[in-house]
């Protein structure tokens, strides 16, 4: 080997040395947030900890971070509260979340600052809010491009693979008046349906710290669940917003492919078009899916990816009927043939089929995939087949 290529390895760390870096770049930040964060340490054999960010804010921090996102939004346009004063508070309440739950990748304190400062000056010029988003801190999941910030989808490898540009959905936001305050922890490589990295370690449960927060936005829901967070972004392919949220007891919502614009959002399967993500909100509220998506397809994102399709949020599931046209048809999938669905999700999806069957304007009918056990089969097939002519 030559001189100058064991000089280019040994200059480049070990993952190890390269995660703590980031680790302790990332602490740092928080404790310029509050230098009187509480000192958790005590906590650490508490399985529940879901009320003890509580125990370490004001009254005024409590009633902030734990107003519902639809609230927080009306109370913010008319000048109630100040859009510094809120994101402030939901700093130093994701700051305890992090202590608690390991579910924050980074905090952007100085700039949600700025941001919340600015918004709250063209209020205070202009009378009116700067859009339907004004002011309210909005969490994102890591691999969501922040300009100027590490884009890494949890690999310890692409640590200081910098985005230039904020990703669509973010740009979205922030012409709505959004705060993006704190990116979220994610899984290596992002599909798993845990929350554990070599660069931030595992993500837990806040409701039972023995259990997984689920994956892949697990960090947005463990966030969302101790409340540092009012409304946030994740992930999702075969479950990666749904899971966490269900583990978390929060509301998530996975829009169809190309609902939501993915330009700026980082992943090792960028360009599989069999693999088709989405991007979609986490909330504690059922209104707080419906204020995301409201605003996001109220921008028009299709003007600007030919991809996403032409159609505005229809709040309403009876909107066809309304329209004069035909009902809206729902097919419920029981069984793929291959897992059967616990006793728990058996209940559930009973619950919501008798909801839906009495909701007007709206058709129920079952559903059975086709040919599943044969795809099953192919799925598995295809690495043993690729081994064995590895070995040809």
């Amino acid at each position: 080997m030559s001189t100058s290529r064991k000089m280019a390895q040994a200059e480049v760390p070990a993952w190890q040395e390269q995660a703590l870096r980031f680790r302790t770049v990332r602490d740092a930040s928080m404790s310029t947030i509050n230098t009187q964060l509480p000192d958790l340490s005590g906590d650490k054999q508490l399985a529940r900890v879901i009320g003890v960010p509580r125990l370490h804010l004001t009254q005024a921090e409590v009633h902030l971070t734990e107003s519902a996102p639809e609230v927080l939004v009306r109370s913010l346009a008319v000048g109630r509260v100040t859009a510094k004063e809120v994101v402030l508070a939901f700093l130093r309440r994701a700051a305890i979340a992090q202590k608690l739950a390991n579910c924050v990748y980074e905090l952007l304190p100085d700039r949600a600052v700025e941001r919340a400062q600015e918004l709250d000056d063209y209020l205070a010029q202009n009378g009116k809010p700067s859009g339907p988003l004004h002011g309210l801190p909005i969490s994102v999941k890591e691999h969501i491009s922040v300009a100027g910030r590490d884009n890494t989808a949890g690999f310890v490898g692409w640590i200081g693979n910098t985005s230039r540009d904020d990703a669509s959905i973010i740009k979205i936001l922030l012409d709505a008046g959004a705060v993006i305050y704190a990116r979220t922890t994610e899984p290596q490589g992002l599909m798993a349906i845990e929350t554990g990295s070599n660069i931030t370690g595992v993500t837990v449960n806040p409701h039972n710290r023995a259990l997984t927060c689920g994956g892949s936005s697990g960090g947005e829901a463990a966030l969302l669940a101790l409340r540092g967070s009012p409304l946030g972004i994740g992930s999702d392919i075969g479950g990666s917003i749904r899971l966490p949220a269900a583990h978390c007891g929060l509301y998530g919502f996975k829009p169809s492919s190309g609902r939501l614009p993915l330009m700026g959002v980082e992943a090792f399967c960028t360009g599989s078009d069999t693999i088709a993500p989405s991007i979609g909100p986490l909330s504690p509220t059922l209104e707080g899916i419906k204020l995301f998506m409201d605003t996001v397809l109220m921008s028009k994102p299709w003007q600007n990816d030919p991809f996403i399709h032409p159609l505005p949020w229809q709040s309403r599931a009876d909107h066809l009927r309304q329209r004069g046209k035909v009902t809206l048809v729902v097919g419920v999938m029981w069984t793929d043939d291959v897992v059967q669905p616990a006793p728990p999700i058996k209940r559930a999806l009973l619950e919501v089929v008798d909801k839906l069957k009495s909701t007007p304007g709206v058709e129920v009918i079952d559903w059975k995939p086709f040919q599943q056990t044969d795809a099953l089969e192919i799925l598995v097939s295809a690495p043993r087949l690729f081994c064995q002519l590895q070995a040809c």
